[in-house]
Order: C-alpha cells, then structure tokens, then sequence
C-alpha cells in the first residue's frame, strides 16, 4: 500500500468557451489554458498472488482525488474522486504453452469544464515453445473487445461539446521467434595467489 500526494503548478486543461468573441463575432472556441495548481492524493495497492506453480497474477488498484485552482485569471477549478486497475495473470496451461492476460480499467473522471469518459484496455497471448527452449510461437489478441478509445464532454450551460475516438488498436499478431549460438561464457576472476607480508610491512 503507497499512499502519495501530488503538487503540479500550470494545469493545462482542454476548454470550451461559448461566449468567446472573435474578429467582432460571438463565437465558440476550443483552446487550452493554464491553471494555477492543482494537487492531487490517494494511494497505491498492489498485489500478487501464486497458485500452484501454474499461476500467477498480479493486481493494482489506484483511487485519487483531484482539486484544482485556476488562480486570479479565471475561476476555473475541479474536485473530483476517480480510480484505476490493471490486472495481469500467466497461466501454464500443460508443460510448454502458456497464456498470459492484461487488462487496464480507468473509471470516469470530472475536470473543470465538463467529464472524460472511462477508459479500458486488454490483452492475451498464448506463446507455445518448440524444440525445447530453441523456438517459440506467439499469438497476441489486442485489443479484442474493441474497447480502446475515449469520450469527453466539454462545455457549458449553453452547449456541450462531445469529442469521441476508438483507436482501432484490435488486432491479431503471430510472431515466431528462434534462439541459436550460445550463451557468452564470463572468465571468473582468479585467486591472487600471494600471501600478505605478516608484520609491520605494507599491505
């Protein structure tokens, strides 16, 4: 368990101005714009566990608080409670393939101007050794609910602005890997061989 604390000086932070004025013109801008501070403390837990000698896993989980202060120039500012996981766990099917898992949660989060979406991410890999420990052969899935991307929703209470994106990150990856040549050897360091002098003599 780490329990921390953060001090950062100029957020920057994403804002939508509806009421902003441009060439004579009543407009809506998007631009960013420096806050004062902002502090930040939660803390850390981390895991792991072993079953067996066929599994193991480990487990994270952050939970935070954030408040921000957008200082004289604006009256910006946030106080908002959020949280995250990873996971990721080896298992050892039968003596040679193994399968690995990861997966990324991060819950929904309020800022200054409006709220960033949750977000989430995962993984698996199923690696087959051949020849011993010569060879291998991997098939990673990234990806495979199609669940990487974000949405943010910005404004005021005249107008949201809402900004979506899937990264088409989901995608399938078959690598084969061979290991030849030997491992270098490391000359051990040999005995001096030679008594220090008894006595009153130098060393």
């Amino acid at each position: 368990l780490s329990p921390f604390y953060r001090r950062t000086t100029d957020v920057n932070r994403f804002i939508v101005d509806t009421d902003d004025v441009i060439d004579g013109r009543e407009v809506t801008s998007v631009s960013f714009e420096n806050l004062e501070n902002g502090d930040s403390w939660g803390t850390d837990a981390n895991a792991s566990l072993q079953i067996g000698g066929w599994l193991n896993g480990m487990a994270s989980f952050s939970i935070f608080k954030m408040v921000t202060d957008g200082g004289s120039e604006t009256s910006l500012s946030s106080n908002a409670v959020t949280w995250s996981t990873r996971l990721n766990a080896t298992a050892q099917l039968t003596p040679d393939p193994t399968l690995q898992g990861m997966m990324i949660y991060r819950a929904p989060m309020e800022f200054e101007t409006g709220k960033f979406s949750s977000w989430k991410m995962s993984s698996f890999t199923l690696k087959q050794m051949i020849a011993g420990d010569g060879a291998s052969l991997s098939l990673r899935v990234v990806d495979p609910f199609d669940t990487m991307g974000f949405r943010v929703e910005a404004g005021d209470e005249n107008i949201t602005q809402i900004t979506e994106r899937q990264f088409d990150a989901r995608s399938v990856h078959l690598t084969f890997q061979y290991n030849f040549g030997s491992a270098p050897r490391v000359r051990q360091p040999r005995p001096d061989g030679h008594e220090r002098p008894q006595g009153g003599g130098f060393p």
